[in-house]
């Protein structure tokens, strides 16, 4: 992603169990699951207007049957994270890196102040509300939405929304 991340909270937990069965040649690797729990843990960087809290994740990897990038599944049964007080929350599940199939469904309730920052051109306030389920190949969104087959549905409601461009002085 090019994004640096630097977790910040000294009470963050990170808790992993692994397990690998098979042996390793030069031509197949051995299976591989891992499960995972984070709890507590807040991101800051360069790149972030604010700091990110993943409050809590819970979900497996694992390199499937062939053990292979093609068969790994990637699954977050649950996700909520808030930057100030918005908040997204929900699952997702990403199999196949190859061509990745996505599986997923989030809920969220979003202030554009807490991802803008006011500055000296411009103020983006509005309040948005965002339920959304996706599934399908990531190599087929093009595809399917040029064909009126979209694999995604959801509600998005925009509120109490004001962009203001000081220097223009317009207001929207």
């Amino acid at each position: 992603l090019g994004v640096e991340l630097l977790q910040v909270n000294p009470d963050a937990t990170l808790t992993i169990s692994y397990n690998q069965k098979g042996f390793v040649n030069p031509f197949k690797r051995p299976y591989g699951e891992l499960d995972f729990e984070i709890k507590n843990a807040v991101f800051s960087g360069k790149d972030l207007p604010f700091n990110v809290a993943l409050d809590y994740a819970k979900g497996n990897y694992n390199n499937g049957e062939s053990h292979s990038p093609a068969t790994v599944v990637l699954e977050m049964d649950s996700l909520y994270a808030r930057v100030e007080e918005s908040h997204i929350g929900g699952h997702i599940k990403i199999s196949n890196l190859n061509d990745p199939f996505i599986d997923a469904h989030l809920v969220s309730a979003l202030d554009l102040s807490h991802f803008v920052k006011e500055n000296d051109d411009f103020v983006l306030k509005g309040l948005i509300d965002l339920t959304v389920s996706v599934s399908g190949r990531l190599s087929e969104l093009r595809k399917f939405h040029m064909e009126g087959k979209q694999q995604a549905h959801g509600l998005v409601r925009i509120r109490d929304f004001d962009l203001v461009l000081k220097k223009q002085g317009y207001s929207l």
